[in-house]
């Protein structure tokens, strides 16, 4: 017996060792990759961290927090985590919520009595803290007036713009994404709490976790041991302040996020009934979502091996971040970036998290089903005219404007920004791309659906995985009073050191509607959308989902000259 057990311990030992030496060559393949990946694109520094259970496996700095002086990035350099910062915001709101102080369950308006938006969707309800938390409140997504500002206000002004504006859509329609949105739940736990969310932050959570390098940056010298920032080309750039605090302006270090993801995994921070909530599939029952998974804050995406995977990426003009766990196995990572191309370096995190539970044999007890098809096998057929005509028309999208589907000799084809597509069905119900050039791309599939009172246009990748296109909308040509309005316009209600995030603003006459063209000054792109009166003076923005059902009205000012208000801005036609 008693050398039955020495063999047996011996066995493990070697197994171990075995595990352990895997491990070292795990992290020297994405050490190497890592690298390669950020001279290749000009990644100036970055920082990681690796978790399972309660063991930091690997953290660690790569390249420079600052070029010009050679200071390395360490696992201890501070990074800002843009929206990775709404991930905190979210567990000290459901920290209240554990302990009775908040139901995020109840209208939000319970506990920010301030908040009195108007809405064309009352009907359907008040907007309660987890439809915030979850990007489903029918919100505006962004406030960008005094978003980036050299002083910005303080965050809970975004609670008046929003006074002064109106809902996006119904509450539960579709996921949208809002930042104005966790600026709310900031405030809510600020009243809540009795203290200000920077202090809420720090007894809640950085304080009981001794994350002592983690904080708000809102303008300002940057705290010691700070990282500097660099843009595509890997020139020196400035980081801006944020308004929006509970959004994006929380700054931390691999090492802090390493503390920060253990305790996803046990009771120290939050309940287990806590983290099942957050940890779970939140949005099934929502159509319009196309079976893309939320969790409370944390996007949720399935894998065979792994099962559920909860994540968040961050980005500003010069940063790329990303924290990803895994629940069930306790396991977690997170990567930060000071470079415009960080998101480039920061695919790598999910690759890392699935080559380490192969090693250390762990895997899922749930049954993720595999997205069935295979693309790459297909049967065109013929489908009449009368089958099709029913597509053809006009399609709405929140980035691009107002795009036509038409139906040419018995085709459908279409035009989406620079790219044009014939559609060609299937046997499966659906339609192939074929374009100029290339031909048929079999990578990707096209469909129509009824989906909650609208015809949507649906792109389907060979993963599986489903984004909206536009939806079928009704255009009828426009009255005099509105064309009037077509011409550029100029921001007037710019705050004292703010930097604009969009400029060039210019509303173009399309007969049948207006299209609002603009410049998105942080990445230098082009961007539209569609206006849609509803009365003499007001309307919205065309399409469903981030950036759609946008209010906008038209005042004149006291020389009688057009004034447009939207995002915010208040601008005068030129």
């Amino acid at each position: 017996m008693k050398k039955i057990c020495v063999t047996g311990f011996i066995i493990l030992l070697v197994f171990a060792q075995l595990q352990a030496q895997n491990i070292d060559k795990l992290k020297e393949k994405y050490r190497e990759s890592i690298v390669k990946a950020m001279k290749k694109y000009n990644v100036a520094g970055a920082s990681l961290v690796l978790v399972h259970g309660d063991q930091t496996i690997w953290t660690e700095g790569f390249g420079f927090a600052n070029k010009a002086n050679q200071t390395k990035a360490t696992a201890d350099t501070k990074f800002m985590l843009a929206s990775v910062s709404k991930v905190f915001t979210a567990t000290a709101l459901m920290k209240l919520h554990e302990q009775g102080k908040l139901d995020i369950e109840k209208p939000l308006k319970k506990y920010l009595p301030q908040f009195n938006m108007p809405s064309r969707f009352k009907a359907k309800g008040p907007i309660t803290p987890k439809q915030v938390l979850t990007h489903h409140a029918g919100l505006p997504s962004d406030i960008l007036r005094g978003m980036l500002c050299d002083s910005p206000e303080d965050f809970t002004q975004v609670v008046h713009y929003l006074n002064n504006t109106q809902a996006a859509s119904a509450p539960n329609l579709i996921h949208s994404y809002s930042n104005p949105g966790y600026s709310l739940l900031g405030h809510t736990i600020q009243q809540v709490s009795g203290q200000p969310y920077a202090k809420a932050l720090q007894q809640t959570i950085f304080k009981p976790l001794k994350m002592k390098n983690s904080g708000i940056y809102n303008g300002g010298t940057y705290p010691s041991n700070f990282t500097q920032f660099y843009n595509h080309k890997g020139v020196l750039g400035q980081e801006l302040p944020i308004r929006d605090i509970p959004a994006g302006a929380i700054y931390s270090t691999a090492n802090d996020l390493g503390r920060f993801i253990k305790v996803m995994f046990n009771n120290r921070l939050l309940q287990q009934h806590t983290r099942q909530q957050i940890f779970s599939y939140q949005n099934k029952d929502i159509a319009l979502d196309l079976g893309n998974k939320q969790g409370l804050c944390w996007f949720l995406k399935e894998d065979a091996q792994l099962g559920q995977i909860f994540s968040h990426n961050g980005g500003t003009q010069h940063v790329r971040t990303q924290i990803a766990v895994i629940p069930e196995l306790a396991l977690g990572g997170a990567i930060l970036t000071n470079s415009s191309n960080g998101g480039k370096v920061r695919k790598v995190l999910k690759r890392l998290l699935k080559e380490y539970a192969q090693i250390k044999k762990l895997n899922t007890s749930k049954k993720i089903k595999p997205f069935g098809r295979d693309f790459r096998k297909y049967q065109i057929v013929k489908k009449d005219a009368q089958d099709l005509e029913k597509y053809a028309g006009f399609y709405a999208n929140p980035s691009i404007g107002i795009f036509e589907i038409k139906l040419v000799n018995d085709t459908l084809q279409a035009q989406l920004g620079n790219v044009f597509g014939q559609f060609i069905p299937t046997q499966q119900s659906d339609f192939l791309v074929k374009v100029p050039g290339p031909g048929i791309i079999p990578s990707v599939r096209m469909s129509f659906q009824n989906v909650q009172g609208h015809l949507v246009f649906i792109q389907t990748q060979a993963t599986g995985s489903k984004e909206l296109l536009g939806n079928k909308v009704s255009l009828a040509p426009l009255d005099q009073s509105w064309k009037n309005k077509a011409g550029h316009y100029k921001v007037i209600n710019k705050l004292p050191g703010e930097t604009l995030i969009l400029s060039n603003f210019q509303i173009i006459n399309k007969g049948n509607h207006l299209l609002l063209q603009f410049k998105e000054n942080v990445t230098g792109s082009s961007q539209s959308a569609a206006l849609q009166p509803t009365n003499n003076r007001e309307g919205y923005t065309l399409g469903l989902g981030r950036q759609a059902g946008t209010y906008f009205k038209f005042t004149k000012n006291a020389q009688g000259k057009q004034i447009f208000h939207i995002y915010g801005y208040q601008m005068v036609k030129q």
